[in-house]
């Protein structure tokens, strides 16, 4: 049934918080606080229930039109409706309110105000989906996909590329995918295809498409990790990012970030919070978004990466030329003072508990956070950590761990507006270890 409630917050996963009659918290997507919405509950828990939004009964000041016509059914921008200084005031303020329920922020000035760039027209690359013959975004809470015909926070090159690229695969293709876009620092246009079904004749089918695009780079994958095949040249190609004014390197498929321009204020904020050690430990190392700016300013440490197929790139970005060895689990080489690992990260705690004990480990680890890592800092704790997070609440979980279980203190926590247009926040961390 339908029923009017006020929200009065917001909350991390970017849904409005208000109350049902009998008292449940109730999460409401494409609303304000200080607003009164009608509601109708689809789920319903025993502390809280989830609705879908009837209608805006009393608009908040921050409202603000939505530049996207689907901003209300799309999965990717929850909070397009919202003034873009108001999303980063809330972003903050829950960032706030965690580090105060877990007594985080301490007698100094802990939490930096938010930094951003821009909040439209940013994404240099971006991942859609072909689904039934449709190509697009994912609708939110679904797994429809929804036509695309404009998305805003792309960059104008890399909405050409989408727009284009959705015409011909809709035209030639018949099977379910899911298509990652890039257009690289040089604009250079590049592709990585993930789908179940992808035989000869549907790999004989990208691989045109990449020749009609003139695709620069291109990577058909079956599953993560398990390659088609290569495409010819094309297929085998490189494309080149920018990490802060250094030229990364990367293959189709491997991680970089969404937005170069945003990613280098992230970078630059990392390596602001670096007071110079005299060595250095890296994991989650990537194609080497930090990598390179770490053994340029420091010299000597150790970086290791998990994915097999991010590491030549990582090797060629640290001027580390030694292709015989990169992508084997288990094997390392060095170039100057550092030494490239490819290993999982509790591989990484096992071999940096035997080595002597680090001035600095920087980590940027995936959703997950890096609880594999906790044994390192209780059997031989670096000096000092800095943390990039892409998951506020994972790292929350892991900072709480790391000052109350491991005798860390947490001296300055950055939030970084890497996803405007959505809830999710970046954050970088600096902690020291308590003498």
């Amino acid at each position: 049934k339908a029923e009017s409630v006020a929200i009065h917050a917001l909350a991390f996963g970017g849904d409005g918080v208000g109350r049902l009659a009998n008292g449940k918290a109730v999460f409401v997507p494409g609303v304000a606080a200080g607003e009164r919405v009608g509601i109708r509950v689809f789920e319903e828990k025993r502390s809280h229930a989830f609705a879908e939004l009837l209608g805006i009964e009393t608009p908040a000041p921050e409202r603000v039109v939505p530049r996207c016509p689907v901003a209300d059914r799309c999965g990717g921008c929850a909070w397009q409706h919202l003034a873009i200084e108001t999303q980063r005031g809330w972003k903050r303020r829950l960032l706030q309110v965690e580090l105060e329920r877990k007594g985080l922020l301490g007698d100094g000035d802990v939490l930096a105000e938010v930094v951003a760039g821009e909040c439209f027209a940013h994404r240099t690359r971006t991942r859609l989906h072909l689904r039934q013959g449709v190509f697009g975004t994912s609708r939110r809470r679904s797994h429809e996909t929804i036509p695309l015909e404009t998305c805003p926070i792309l960059a104008p090159a890399l909405e050409r590329f989408a727009l284009e690229l959705g015409a011909l695969a809709t035209a030639r293709l018949s099977v379910n995918a899911d298509v990652e876009l890039y257009v690289d620092r040089l604009g250079r246009r590049g592709m990585a295809v993930q789908g179940e079904d992808l035989g000869a004749s549907s790999r004989e089918a990208w691989g045109t498409i990449a020749q009609v695009m003139d695709l620069h780079a291109l990577r058909v994958q079956v599953k993560p990790g398990a390659s088609s095949g290569a495409l010819g040249e094309r297929g085998r190609a490189c494309l080149e990012e920018d990490s802060a004014g250094r030229a990364l390197r990367f293959e189709p498929g491997a991680f970089v970030q969404t937005s170069r321009d945003i990613n280098a204020l992230l970078v630059r904020e990392a390596l602001d919070l670096i007071e110079t050690p005299g060595n250095f430990g890296e994991l989650y190392a990537g194609v080497g978004n930090f990598s390179v700016h770490l053994a340029e300013r420091i010299g000597r440490g150790t970086v290791a990466e998990g994915f097999p197929g991010s590491l030549a790139s990582l090797r060629a970005n640290l001027g580390i030329d030694d292709p015989g060895s990169s992508g084997v689990p288990g094997t390392k080489g060095a170039g100057g003072g550092v030494e490239v690992f490819c290993e999982r990260d509790h591989e990484s705690a096992r071999r940096l508990a035997g080595a002597p004990t680090l001035d600095m480990l920087f980590v940027d680890p995936p959703r997950a956070g890096i609880k594999a890592l906790y044994p390192l800092f209780t059997e031989r704790p670096p000096r000092a950590l800095l943390m990039v997070s892409c998951h506020p609440m994972a790292a929350l979980r892991d900072l709480e761990w790391l000052v109350r279980q491991a005798g860390y203190r947490l001296e300055r926590l950055v939030p970084v507006d890497l996803f405007p247009q959505t809830a999710h926040v970046e954050i970088v961390a600096r902690l020291t270890r308590a003498e």
